[in-house]
């Protein structure tokens, strides 16, 4: 059989590389995004035989087999965490690319109108030549500290820093008075993540004093009614709170002059704060303010560990045996109960009579392995309560409706979620 199509002359050459260069010479102005794959091309990779050349005695100690595996390590101590992390620091941050990729951009680029969008955080743009503030770093940069809250607004630089704990770390370990600290507070702080951050993990740190009673306070947690952003702002202005412990130590002198209505406002503030006691622990769990542990995660470590001695106590390794809880934020919440400022609060909480048991007690196992998504409004029940009565019989909500999704409750003016289940046939209550 013979083709119906006849064939054409060969068009000219329109290889991406003589495309690129015919539009960086007409062009008035250059926008350059780039990513990993960047810093990847000129040498900067993070396995392999480099990574075996500045990681091997880790690797044989610790099991892992990459740089990036190495950055989740729990590492048993933060002399051990900071071995790892300065020298991962100095060799992505403070070490010449081994390839001249960046220096081969910026030629191409230094004539023009240029503008760089980056998420890496090694300063290869800057040190190739590339003009500071024609540069958008979304990550941040290895050689900046700062708290990841921010708790407060400023960068430290961490060369003379890191490059002593690369000289001086002996076994595996930076000398202890070489950890870094919150400037602050004096709380250790921890490695962002993408390693660009330091975050302060100070259960009482005043720099992040406001922020951390909003959150004890608020609805899904404690839920305090009348602790708003002024009253809370007043109260640690006058000294009278310094931690979320502290809020259980209000007394009725300290707090009436906040009001114009005097002590018919204050009263009602102290019967708040007398009521959420006797909260639940999964609701306390939350309000600590521990990273990656939210509403969710609280219900079912309260669930696991029945109250918060039981929680406090557990290993990493017990940890990540609960439901949803991986293993950063198993050791997360392992090192937060660890740190002198949370067992101080924890103790304060403890002797004001806060509750530390689990109340929700499953009755029955009925929805147990079931997936429930609750659309529109319910005519018996607030969402809450719905949500509650599902996981106090073994089920789980939902936001969202997906292939895991075993019923859709629909009320009334139901959104797309009512919709979205007809393409996946399922069932409805």
């Amino acid at each position: 059989m013979f083709s119906k199509i006849w064939t054409r002359k060969s068009t000219p050459d329109c290889s991406q590389p003589e495309q690129l260069k015919k539009a960086l010479h007409k062009a008035d102005a250059v926008i350059i995004g780039a990513g990993a794959g960047l810093s990847t091309s000129a040498g900067f990779t993070y396995a392999g035989e480099r990574f075996r050349t500045y990681f091997s005695d880790f690797a044989s100690k610790y099991g892992f087999t990459d740089m990036y595996s190495g950055g989740f390590y729990p590492y048993p101590t933060m002399e051990e965490y900071w071995a790892y992390w300065s020298r991962y620091i100095y060799i992505n941050r403070y070490q010449n690319a081994p390839k001249p990729v960046y220096g081969t951009l910026f030629r191409l680029v230094q004539d023009k109108d240029s503008f760089v969008i980056t998420t890496n955080v090694d300063h290869c743009f800057q040190r190739a030549g590339f003009d500071k503030s024609r540069l958008f770093y979304t990550q941040g940069d290895y050689g900046l500290w700062q708290c990841a809250r921010p708790c407060h607004n400023r960068t430290y630089d961490n060369a003379e820093t890191v490059r002593r704990m690369v000289e001086e770390q002996k076994n595996l370990r930076i000398p202890s008075e070489l950890v870094p600290r919150c400037p602050v507070c004096g709380a250790p702080v921890e490695q962002d993540e993408d390693g660009a951050f330091l975050r302060c993990t100070g259960a009482e740190c005043p720099a992040q004093l406001s922020r951390n009673i909003a959150h004890f306070v608020s609805r899904d947690a404690m839920d305090i009614d009348g602790l708003g952003a002024a009253i809370v702002d007043a109260l640690i202005e006058k000294g009278l709170i310094k931690s979320p412990a502290d809020i259980y130590y209000l007394t009725l002198d300290d707090v009436k002059s906040l009001w114009k209505a005097g002590s018919t406002a204050a009263k009602k503030l102290l019967a708040a704060i007398e009521a959420s006691k006797e909260q639940d622990v999964s609701r306390l769990i939350y309000a600590l303010g521990i990273r990656q542990v939210g509403a969710k995660t609280g219900k079912v470590l309260a669930s696991a560990f029945r109250n918060l001695d039981g929680l406090m106590a557990a290993s990493v390794e017990e940890l990540t045996e609960v439901p949803d809880v991986g293993a950063v934020t198993a050791e997360n919440i392992y090192q937060w109960f660890r740190q002198e400022q949370s067992a101080h609060m924890v103790e304060r909480l403890r002797q004001a009579g806060v509750n530390f048991e689990s109340k929700r007690v499953i009755t029955d196992a009925r929805f147990a392995g079931k997936t429930f998504v609750l659309t529109g409004a319910l005519s018996k029940f607030t969402r809450e309560e719905a949500t509650e009565k599902i996981e106090l019989l073994g089920g789980k909500a939902s936001g969202s409706v997906s292939k895991k999704t075993s019923f859709v409750v629909v009320g009334e003016n139901a959104g797309s979620k009512a919709v979205s289940y007809t393409h996946l046939t399922l069932p409805t209550t």
